[in-house]
């Protein structure tokens, strides 16, 4: 069980990294300067930045990083609209959205089991 909540944690910095890497495509707008860029990239990699940075912090705490994941996958959904364009946004929901909430069942369900029994 310890494997399988160290894939989840993996999982949520993969996503981290994923929205920064995707943060990246403001540098292709060449009309603006260097600094209107780098604001614009900051602004778009913060949700990444925040979930590694959350993931990292409450690495020992399974449940806290769980319900984490939760809010994360409920934002993101509804952040990108899936619900209005379901099947045209079907991919995104299987890329994104059902993993995270596999990622903060399992560690909601099985984080900290062993630290309460005690």
């Amino acid at each position: 069980m310890a494997l399988v909540k160290i894939v989840c944690k993996c999982y949520l910095i993969f996503v981290g990294f994923f929205f920064i890497a995707i943060s990246l495509d403001v540098f292709s707008a060449t009309h603006w300067t260097f600094w209107q860029n780098m604001v614009d990239f900051l602004i778009l990699a913060a949700p990444g930045i925040v979930i590694i940075i959350l993931t990292i912090i409450f690495r020992k705490k399974e449940t806290i990083l769980g319900l984490i994941a939760f809010v994360f996958a409920l934002m993101f959904f509804v952040y990108a609209k899936s619900y209005d364009q379901f099947l045209t946004q079907f991919s995104l929901v299987l890329m994104v959205e059902v993993p995270t909430v596999l990622t903060g069942a399992i560690l909601v369900m099985w984080g900290d089991k062993n630290k309460r029994i005690k």
